[in-house]
């Protein structure tokens, strides 16, 4: 028995699961740096709009500071955490996909400088540190 198989068509279909895998990395990347900032509270936004995609092994990321001129509190929001997920992570993915892709994996930081201390307000909101694990236990 003989069974031929067409080498040119094998290749295009090889090059697709490859293109979708890729976009299924880079989906559940985009999935996990959504799921940190929903879960994380909001008064100016700098903590919220500090979250940034970068690739694994490289700095720096995104850090907006609450004390820069303009901000106050009571932000609507659900509108901070969408405009920042829809403009800004998506820059960053869009940015950086290729190279979350080669380098093995990204990072999804928060470099605001006043993430470390922060602390639950009136019982509404989460630490930095309950907000990873949160995040973690939700992506497993």
């Amino acid at each position: 028995m003989k069974i031929k198989v067409n080498s040119q068509s094998l290749s295009v279909k090889l090059e697709a699961m490859e293109r979708a895998a890729k976009e299924a990395a880079k989906a559940k990347v985009l999935k996990v740096a959504s799921d940190a900032v929903q879960a994380s509270p909001v008064d100016t936004g700098a903590f919220v709009e500090s979250w940034s995609i970068v690739p694994k092994g490289s700095g720096g990321g995104r850090s907006k500071s609450s004390k820069a001129p303009g901000r106050t509190g009571g932000q609507n929001k659900q509108a901070v955490k969408s405009n920042h997920i829809a403009k800004e992570l998506t820059k960053d993915l869009t940015t950086h996909g290729e190279s979350i892709i080669t380098s093995g994996g990204a990072v999804v930081r928060n470099r605001a400088p006043h993430g470390p201390h922060m602390v639950p307000r009136r019982g509404n909101g989460m630490a930095l540190g309950k907000i990873l694990a949160t995040v973690k236990d939700k992506n497993r």
